[in-house]
């Protein structure tokens, strides 16, 4: 006897209504004028200024990664030479 559950929870159900509304809510709150207007454009120069913010953050990351290698290269290659036995 398979006991299966193929519906939805009402927890999920719930949840799913209260997603729902929560985006009829934001785009209603977006969309009604003047006031919307100001909104969305205050959300547009938010992204955009958050956007110019990161716009470095991938090159300056793999910059440190690359030095962080560097650095763990030269750090080993001493460490062998170090303690390699006389040849």
């Amino acid at each position: 006897m398979s006991t299966e559950n193929r519906g939805w929870s009402g927890t999920q159900v719930a949840v799913a209504f209260a997603i729902g509304a929560l985006a009829g809510a934001a785009v209603s709150w977006l969309m009604t004028t003047p006031a919307g207007q100001r909104r969305r454009e205050r959300v547009r120069a938010a992204v955009q200024g958050a956007v110019e913010r990161t716009r470095g953050t991938g090159e300056d990351l793999r910059a440190a990664l690359r030095r962080a290698t560097d650095a763990a290269r030269v750090a080993w290659d001493e460490s062998r030479r170090e303690n390699d036995p006389p040849a």
